[in-house]
């Protein structure tokens, strides 16, 4: 690999430890819609996860925030005549934001994340 390469891999690795919790649930979002992943079907199931009412701007910042790490990318999509003829941005995961997204769930999922930490004396930590 040349160094220009793998320093932009280790900036997307360096970068992926820092998405925030809207960040992961989105990258969750797009794996889980796939190829209906575009802006009203991301807020509609960002919605739901979260539990609010997600803003299109928050959405979009955050899409152009993930899109300029390289987690995501976008292509844009044929116009169908039921939508009037606007095409559409359908987003998918890239290499790194999978493996973002990978990571973490893996975090969760680990058994020293889920069961409380005793100290020495048999105590739980607080």
């Amino acid at each position: 690999m040349h160094d220009s390469n793998q320093n932009t891999v280790l900036q997307s690795e360096a970068e992926a430890r820092e998405l925030g919790s809207f960040e992961l649930k989105l990258l969750a979002s797009i794996n889980k819609l796939r190829d209906r992943a575009w802006g009203s079907n991301l807020q509609a199931d960002l919605s739901q996860i979260v539990g609010r009412d997600v803003a299109i701007g928050q959405l979009y910042l955050a899409l152009s925030k993930l899109e300029k790490k390289g987690m995501i990318s976008a292509d844009k999509k044929d116009p169908e005549p039921v939508r009037g003829g606007r095409s559409k941005k359908v987003y998918r995961l890239e290499t790194p934001g999978a493996k973002a997204l990978a990571r973490t769930v893996d975090f969760l999922n680990a058994p020293s994340v889920l069961r409380p930490q005793e100290n020495k004396h048999g105590e739980f930590a607080h």
